[in-house]
């Protein structure tokens, strides 16, 4: 089965000066937009309360002026990235919480093997197995 690939690549050279300013200006306030959803959600979660009365697309769509289908996305964007971080926190707690564990138990073997050394009962195999 053959396939076809239709592609269109658009140089900024080929089209006229005024849809690559729109085209720029759109995209500088989509991420504007963006930035401003996902700050209001990490203040959100920090301040434990709502900061706006109406949902947050409405107030992206007000503030910014944008149609609903670039507010909708930008807050969607926005929220996928939040909770992706999020997620990276809770496995980068985990994570240090086990590398102390780790650290913990290797202490508590190196003062074992300590005390047995200052009291001399560490056999001949055990002094091999110590770390310096």
């Amino acid at each position: 089965m053959k396939k076809a690939y239709f592609s269109r690549r658009l140089y900024k050279s080929e089209i006229d000066i005024l849809h690559v300013t729109e085209t720029s200006y759109a995209l500088e306030l989509f991420h504007q937009a963006k930035r401003f959803a996902f700050q209001t959600l990490v203040r959100e979660k920090r301040w434990g309360r709502k900061l706006h009365q109406e949902s947050l697309h409405i107030v992206v769509k007000k503030k910014y002026g944008l149609n609903d289908y670039f507010a909708n996305s930008a807050v969607r964007e926005a929220n996928a990235l939040f909770f992706s971080l999020m997620e990276l926190n809770k496995m980068h707690i985990q994570q240090t919480e086990e590398k102390t564990e780790n650290r913990t138990n290797q202490t508590d073997e190196i003062r074992q093997n300590q005390r047995k050394l200052h009291q001399g009962k560490l056999t001949v195999s055990e002094k091999y197995k110590i770390r310096i």
